[in-house]
């Protein structure tokens, strides 16, 4: 069964959602509002991507979500406001009215629990 990310809301300050695994909520996300998909301004499509562990110099521990079409470098990483991504996901254990809290401890859920690779469907909730 796919990991997935449902967004339940959307406005023009960003993208709330849910990540589920086998149903069971694992913690909450914030993304950019959808712009089209420009880069670094606008949330991925809705989709199914297969996503690794990966450790980038900037965000350590974190995962790639590959084959984004016409993007790259898109991550699941630690943060807690539109300040902190350019169209990556942030996880959260709650959120905020600007975006995610407790971006590391929701990463270190993520990391303990999904494998090291898998199929992430992100869809409108």
């Amino acid at each position: 069964m796919p990991v997935v990310l449902n967004r339940l809301s959307s406005d023009i300050y960003g993208t709330y959602g849910v990540i589920l695994n086998d149903r069971k909520p694992l913690c909450h996300t914030y993304e950019l509002p959808w712009l089209g998909n420009l880069q670094n301004e606008s949330c991925i499509p809705v989709g199914e991507y297969e996503v690794i562990k990966a450790q980038s110099p900037r965000f350590g521990s974190c995962f790639y979500v590959k084959d984004v079409p016409d993007r790259e470098g898109i991550l699941i990483h630690c943060g807690n406001t539109r300040d902190d991504t350019e169209g990556c996901i942030l996880p959260g254990l709650d959120v905020s009215d600007v975006g995610v809290i407790q971006s590391r401890l929701a990463l270190q859920r993520l990391y303990s629990t999904l494998p090291s690779s898998f199929q992430l469907v992100i869809r409108e909730a």
